[in-house]
């Protein structure tokens, strides 16, 4: 049973490994297309308030707090008023300083005072109007299901581990149980007829007399 055992944990073994090979290029391909979902969704939402405030901002200037009206949106909705000179006229409550020459315009990841946002501008006759919102929501969305996956990847490939020690020693005991067989048959066998065969060959050969 040892050499059963031998032979069945390499075969294991190996298919915890392809099994845990294809689970990281899966889990790598659900979190890339989970963060550029949620980009891609974020993008629209501002966008869409971009072109609202914008044409806001050319009825009546526009009020220094923004309220979402998504409240799924954990993270505020920042916006930068830029004069023709790229100086800052009017921003957000608690929004972050806005960097100086920072030139967006399609939506476009920043980082900002440490935090990475999500930036698109429009043009105002008088100058340019930035929003933005921070990526938190995607980074912890995405962290989350990077944890998730390892505690599942582990957890599989052990299970996949012992199930294939599980498969290969029931599928090959009974095969080696006959080998076993097969081999004390065959030495038995040799023995019955190596014993008649010394006999006669002992008859056959005279006595050497004294």
């Amino acid at each position: 049973m040892r050499s059963l055992a031998r032979r069945a944990i390499p075969v294991a073994a190996l298919a915890a490994a392809v099994v845990a090979v294809m689970f990281v290029l899966a889990s790598t391909a659900i979190n890339l297309f989970v963060a550029s979902r949620l980009t891609s969704d974020l993008d629209q939402r501002i966008s869409e308030r971009l072109e609202g405030l914008r044409t806001a901002a050319a009825v009546a200037p526009l009020p220094r707090s923004i309220q979402d009206q998504d409240h799924s949106f954990e993270a505020p909705l920042l916006f930068w008023q830029l004069d023709s000179t790229g100086r800052v006229v009017q921003s957000s409550p608690n929004s972050p300083a806005y960097p100086p020459g920072l030139q967006v315009s399609t939506p476009s990841t920043t980082r900002i005072a440490g935090t990475d946002f999500r930036l698109a501008s429009a043009g105002l006759p008088s100058g340019r109007l930035v929003v933005g919102e921070s990526t938190a929501s995607i980074s912890n969305s995405v962290r989350l299901l990077v944890t998730a996956e390892l505690v599942v990847g582990p957890s599989l490939a052990i299970l996949v581990f012992l199930g294939g020690v599980l498969i290969c020693w029931r599928v090959a005991g009974p095969i080696e149980r006959a080998r076993h067989e097969q081999l004390a048959f065959t030495a038995d066998a040799a023995a019955a007829l190596a014993n008649p065969v010394s006999v006669a060959a002992a008859a056959q050969c005279p006595t050497p007399r004294p």
